[in-house]
């Protein structure tokens, strides 16, 4: 019997997290399976138009946590 291929199971084929076992299984059930397949083409198209995110924090951001450290390192010791 042939296990059915999940949603969760196709993004980590298109991330390349899933094991060569699975890699392999959606790879042929790709070949035969038209719906699989569109719902593969729909995840890819879907991830290509994510915005690309920042890896990095605004300057703005890093300085607003660094500030309210400084406050809580003050409270603290005030203790």
């Amino acid at each position: 019997m042939q296990r059915s291929i999940t949603k969760n199971q196709l993004l980590q084929f298109i991330y390349s997290e899933s094991s060569e076992t699975d890699a392999v299984r959606i790879t042929e059930a790709l070949h035969v399976d038209s719906y699989l397949n569109d719902t593969y083409k729909e995840l890819k198209t879907a991830i290509q138009r994510l915005p690309r995110l920042r890896k990095n924090p605004a300057n703005k951001t890093l300085q607003s946590i660094l500030t309210y450290s400084r406050k809580e390192k003050i409270r603290d010791t005030t203790l």
